[in-house]
């Protein structure tokens, strides 16, 4: 299923999607929080809502922060111009 979901969506969104795997992996403490936030929100909501989605403060801000971290290396990558 997950490799469905990256060739469905544009290279930025799969990269984006790449970041926050691995920095989730690589700060598993993060997890049971977003966790228990979508748990919270989505029965609150009952389901998968515009509204429930527009709650999830916590995750939205691991994905900013997971994007903030790994840009550098894809700025920076010059492989497509040498020769």
């Amino acid at each position: 299923m997950l490799y469905f979901h990256l060739c469905s969506v544009t290279e930025s969104q799969a990269q984006t999607f790449t970041h926050v795997v691995f920095y989730l992996a690589a700060n598993p403490e993060y997890a049971r929080p977003s966790r228990d936030e979508t748990e919270e929100t989505t029965v609150d909501e009952a389901g998968w809502t515009r509204t429930a989605l527009n709650r999830l403060v916590k995750i939205d801000s691991f994905i900013k922060e997971s994007t903030q971290q790994y840009w550098l290396p894809y700025v920076l990558d010059f492989s497509p111009y040498i020769f």
